[in-house]
């Protein structure tokens, strides 16, 4: 059993698209697996190898994450009047994000 996740931003997208889908790229898949002369066993050997790496490195990324300092907006509540002053009309969305990059004196990139 395989499947497909197809993201769409707008919504979800048709049934009848998503079958067409999935069975151009079953058929492409089985294609390129017949091309690679790769046996069904050797096949799933390499990918319960990639999920064994795959968890290790999420457990690693996970410790190195809980590792972390955090810091609220509360503790830069004191930049939120700066921040306001700089991007609340055109961005207020972003004031937080700001504020914190000026309580920690970090450079802000921006289109």
């Amino acid at each position: 059993m395989a499947g497909v996740f197809f993201p769409s931003p707008e919504g979800a997208l048709p049934v009848d698209l998503k079958r067409e889908l999935f069975e151009k790229l079953s058929a492409e898949i089985g294609r390129r697996l017949k091309a690679s002369g790769a046996s069904e066993k050797e096949i799933q050997s390499d990918f319960e190898s990639w999920r064994t790496r795959a968890v290790k490195l999420a457990v690693d990324a996970n410790v190195r994450l809980a590792a972390l300092p955090v810091t609220t907006v509360d503790r830069a509540s004191s930049s939120l009047p700066e921040a306001r002053k700089r991007i609340a009309q055109r961005d207020p969305e972003h004031v937080e994000i700001l504020a914190l990059a000026i309580h920690f004196n970090l450079p802000v990139w921006s289109k």
